[in-house]
Formats: structure tokens, sequence, C-alpha cells
């Protein structure tokens, strides 16, 4: 899986959990840079330096 969808994923994934619905999600994605995700991610512990591909 490229890495970019990797973190799209762990992203999505982290949300749902959190009890948000697939349409909140899908608004902060679209409100937001991949490089903004990646950002939150990595802030709040994930580990997003492995390969992915």
């Amino acid at each position: 899986m490229p890495k970019n969808k990797f973190i799209d994923q762990m992203f999505i994934d982290h949300h749902d959990c959190m009890g948000l619905d697939q349409q909140e999600i899908d608004d902060i994605i679209e409100d937001s840079t991949f490089q903004q995700r990646y950002n939150w991610l990595k802030k709040i512990g994930y580990e997003l330096e492995e390969e992915h591909d």
C-alpha cells in the first residue's frame, strides 16, 4: 500500500474509533492537507516512518 493511502487509512480508522461517522471524517479530510493529517498522526504518537509499499 502506498504511504499516502496508508496514512489516510490510519487517519480514517482513528477517527472511526473515536465515534465519528464517515461524513464527519470526509469533511475533515476535505478540509485538511495530506501533510496536516500526517503531522497530526505523528504528533499523537503514531509511528509513520516504516516503509508501507
